[in-house]
């Protein structure tokens, strides 16, 4: 396993499944890189979106692979609706590997959190797929336009993607006690 970040790194081994845990905290806003070698692992990633360039980058490996991505932060901003591309998955397999994501987001200023949608967008060459979520501004009243703000998940070299590939739960970041 090579792990890489400037982010809080928590690494466990539980029943042959290798656990990854980064966190980016709003006050250090840098990625990380996260590789899990062979073997079945869970990656897990807790994002701050309100940054620039400073994303996660994660590699199951070979084996069943279970990314897990929070994100907090989200800003609405008619200017700047689109986040943009704030993870990448350099070796997701249809079939074998899930994407997780989160039920809801906490929002940056609106005091709240939101309901996420997602959409699968496959590149016109097959060089990747796209993972779009969608939030609706939480705080926007009644007799003004909602804001919807989006943010992209990228699976290089991912085709065929499907519903069945990526669920939506309710996600907490794990802790333990124990580091590798």
């Amino acid at each position: 396993m090579i792990v890489s970040a400037t982010s809080t790194v928590t690494k466990s081994s539980l029943r042959n499944i290798q656990i990854i845990v980064l966190a980016n905290s709003p006050s250090f806003q840098i990625g990380a890189i996260a590789d899990g070698g062979a073997g079945n692992d869970r990656i897990e990633t807790s994002t701050y979106l309100n940054s620039a360039d400073s994303f996660d980058t994660l590699t199951g490996g070979n084996g069943e692979d279970r990314f897990e991505l929070l994100f907090a932060g989200l800003e609405f901003d008619s200017d700047f609706p689109d986040q943009g591309v704030v993870t990448t998955i350099t070796d997701f397999v249809p079939g074998e590997d899930v994407l997780v994501l989160p039920l809801e987001i906490n929002t940056a200023g609106s005091g709240g959190d939101a309901p996420i949608t997602f959409e699968i967008v496959q590149a016109d060459d097959d060089s990747y797929t796209d993972v779009i979520f969608s939030a609706l501004d939480p705080a926007a009243t009644s007799t003004e336009t909602a804001i919807t703000s989006t943010a992209t998940i990228r699976l290089l070299g991912t085709t065929n993607l499907t519903i069945a590939d990526v669920i939506q739960a309710n996600l907490e970041s794990s802790s333990f006690d124990f580091l590798y």
